[in-house]
C-alpha cells in the first residue's frame, strides 16, 4: 500500500507503478502494492507529508511518499535537495542525493523508518520578459514563482512579488519580469509576463525561457525498517530489485517529461534558450551561499555533505567562505 503525497508529479506515479509491477513479478505475486491518494493517511488540511510519515510509522500504510523538504521542521537535513542552484541537471541532482543519502537514512532510522526510493521533482527554468545574461541583470527586476524562496531575490537584488508567487495575495495589474517555474508551467506563466508594458522591457518585448534544468526537490518513499528486516532473504532481494527499478525509471521519466515540455505548445510564446555560462556561474555562487546557510542549520551532517559536494566539484575550500 502506497499513500501518495498531494501534488505528486507524473514521475512519482510512474515510479510507483513500476515498483508495484516489479515487486509483484519478482516475488511471484507474494507482494501486491496498491496506490492511494494522500487522504488515506489522515487529515489533508494540515501537513500531508507528516501525516503520511506518521501513518507509515504506525503501520496504517506500508509505504508512503513524502516531499523531503516538507519534513524540514524535524530536521534541516531534509531540505538538502531544495537548496536553490546547487545542482543543475539530473546527474548533478543524483550525485548530491548519493552524498546525502546516508545521513538521510540515519535520520529516518531514528524514527524506525528507511528510505525505499527517491523520485526527482520537475526541473526549474527561468522565464524572463527580456534577455538575461548575468545575475547582475536581475537587479531591480520584479520576480516571482513558487520554485525558489524569497532569499533568492535578496541575493540577486530582484524585487520579490508575493502576489505573483502566492495566488491568495492579489494586487491587480502587478506582474513579474522574472518567474521561476518548470517548462510545463509555461501557459500559466505567459499570462503573467506577456502584458508588461514595452517600457518595462527596454524595447520590443521578447519573452524568454532559460532551460536551467535546475533540479530542486526530491520525493521519498519511506517504510518501517522492521518490516523490511522481517522479510525472508528472497523477499528482500525482490524488494531491493523493485525499488532500484522504480528509482531508475523515475529519473528517466523526469527527463522525458521535461524534454516533452520543451517541445510542447506551452512554450510557443517564448524563445527557448540555454543559459549563458556567466548566468549559470552566478547562480552557482548564490547556490553555494544558500548551501552554507543550510549547512549551519543541518549541523555536522550538513557540513559533511557540503564538503563532499564541493570536493567532488574541485572546490578545495569544502564550501567554506573564502576571503574577499
Amino acid at each position: 500500500l502506497i499513500a501518495l503525497d498531494d501534488g505528486g508529479a507524473a514521475a512519482s506515479s510512474s515510479a510507483h507503478k513500476t515498483f508495484s509491477r516489479e515487486l509483484a513479478a519478482r516475488s511471484a505475486g507474494r507482494f501486491e502494492v496498491e496506490i492511494h491518494p494522500a487522504s488515506v493517511a489522515g487529515e489533508r488540511s494540515g501537513n500531508p507529508a507528516r501525516a503520511i510519515k506518521q501513518s507509515v510509522a504506525s503501520g496504517k500504510v506500508a509505504l508512503g511518499e513524502v516531499r523531503l523538504s516538507a519534513l524540514v521542521r524535524e530536521s534541516s537535513l531534509f531540505a538538502v535537495a531544495d537548496i536553490p542552484f546547487l545542482a543543475f541537471g539530473f546527474e548533478e541532482a543524483d550525485h548530491l542525493m548519493r552524498l546525502a543519502r546516508p545521513a538521510i537514512e540515519a535520520r529516518l532510522a531514528e524514527d524506525g523508518l528507511m528510505l525505499a526510493y527517491l523520485v526527482p521533482e520537475t526541473p526549474l527554468g527561468l522565464y524572463a520578459a527580456k534577455a538575461i545574461e548575468t545575475v547582475e541583470q536581475m537587479r531591480g527586476l520584479r520576480s516571482g514563482g513558487a520554485g525558489v524562496p524569497v532569499r533568492v531575490a535578496e541575493l540577486t537584488g530582484a524585487v520579490w512579488l508575493p502576489e505573483v508567487t502566492r495566488p491568495e495575495v492579489t494586487r491587480p495589474g502587478v506582474q513579474a519580469e522574472l518567474h521561476w517555474a518548470a517548462a510545463a508551467d509555461a501557459t500559466g506563466v505567459a499570462s503573467r509576463l506577456a502584458a508588461l508594458p514595452r517600457k518595462a522591457t527596454g524595447g520590443p518585448q521578447t519573452l524568454v525561457f532559460y532551460d536551467l534544468r535546475h533540479v530542486r526537490g526530491m520525493r521519498a518513499v519511506v517504510m518501517v525498517r522492521a518490516r523490511f528486516e522481517r522479510m525472508m532473504a528472497g523477499e528482500r532481494a525482490a524488494f531491493d530489485a523493485a525499488r532500484r527499478a522504480a528509482e531508475t525509471f523515475a529519473g528517466r521519466e523526469a527527463v522525458a517529461a521535461h524534454t516533452a515540455a520543451l517541445a510542447g505548445p506551452g512554450l510557443a510564446a517564448f524563445a527557448v534558450r540555454q543559459p549563458s555560462p556567466a548566468l549559470v556561474e552566478g547562480l552557482r555562487v548564490i547556490g553555494l551561499q544558500m548551501a552554507r546557510e543550510w549547512a549551519t542549520g543541518a549541523g555536522a551532517d550538513g557540513h559533511a555533505i557540503l564538503a563532499a559536494w564541493s570536493a567532488s566539484r574541485g572546490d578545495t575550500s569544502g564550501g567554506a567562505d573564502r576571503p574577499r
